[in-house]
């Protein structure tokens, strides 16, 4: 089985941050979905993608997250090329998780 957690690291430049989203959250996504697809022994692949993918453009968590190089747009593309592309005879996932942090938040 194969899990994919793999994201790009925002730099906050713009222009950057818009080639590293796609360059990494889609085409290296693509890249390893399409390598797995032929790999006989794999039978899930599990997508770690993020919470916002699918929710409406226009609120501003969507707004404030895709800022970063699109990332947003990028991670749902590649949740789409899964859902299209993978082989019907095996399994996969998407888990959509919300924000990971270093410490313990709250009480």
């Amino acid at each position: 089985d194969i899990v994919c957690a793999i994201g790009f690291k925002p730099t906050y430049v713009s222009n950057v941050d818009k080639t590293n989203a796609e360059a990494i959250d889609y085409n290296a996504t693509v890249t390893l979905i399409k390598a797995v697809s032929k790999v006989p022994s794999v039978q899930q692949f599990v997508l770690i993608s993020s919470l916002l993918t699918t929710s409406p453009l226009d609120t501003s968590s969507y707004r404030l997250l895709n800022s970063l190089g699109n990332v947003l747009e990028q991670k749902a593309k590649a949740e789409q090329y899964l859902a299209s592309n993978f082989p019907k005879t095996k399994k996969y996932a998407v888990l959509r998780p919300g924000v990971f942090v270093e410490k313990r938040q709250g009480g």
